[in-house]
């Protein structure tokens, strides 16, 4: 098993994909998210909106303890999905002008951390759908999946920043 491992490894290390741990499964209770959306035909834009966001972001007053930050991806249909951008508020929370406010149902979750610059942030989403099923033999269900951003993240670029990332699962 552990020579199965290491082959793995190195094979991932030539392929220059990064190993990631196996996933913690979390259940989370529902909660609210106040921010920015957008519908995306790709992640591309994604980018965009947190720029839009993030100087806005001290507007959002009543954050859930302690603080995060969420990316929320919910698939629409084939070729667009809904990205949501926001801190964690509590549920009364005044709204800010100009953005809106999300339930993220309760849900379980495989729980992933990204480590490293956001540039390399979509190879560690591929690596984790390619190995769902096959590796971690866990089954996708529908509802959001999530980034969060809380007091590990550094910057986008600094390589000890960490993301947590969210797939919902049965």
């Amino acid at each position: 098993r552990l020579l199965d491992e290491l082959d793995r490894f190195i094979s991932l290390i030539e392929k220059g994909k990064t190993m990631l741990k196996d996933p913690v499964i979390v259940e989370l209770p529902a909660f609210e998210v106040t921010g920015l959306s957008q519908i995306c035909k790709d992640a591309r834009t994604i980018p965009a909106l947190w720029d839009r966001f993030n100087p806005r972001c001290c507007e959002v007053t009543g954050l859930s303890q302690p603080v995060a930050y969420y990316g929320v991806c919910e698939r629409i249909d084939s070729e667009s999905f809904c990205y949501f951008a926001g801190g964690g508020t509590e549920a009364q929370a005044p709204l800010p002008t100009g953005m809106e406010r999300i339930t993220v149902p309760a849900q379980r979750y495989a729980r992933f951390t990204h480590i490293g610059p956001l540039s390399n942030f979509g190879q560690t989403l591929g690596e984790i759908w390619e190995n769902l099923e096959s590796r971690w033999k866990l089954t996708p269900t529908h509802g959001p999946d999530l980034e969060v951003y809380d007091e590990r993240f550094i910057g986008g670029e600094d390589p000890k920043s960490e993301v947590d990332i969210l797939i919902p699962i049965a």
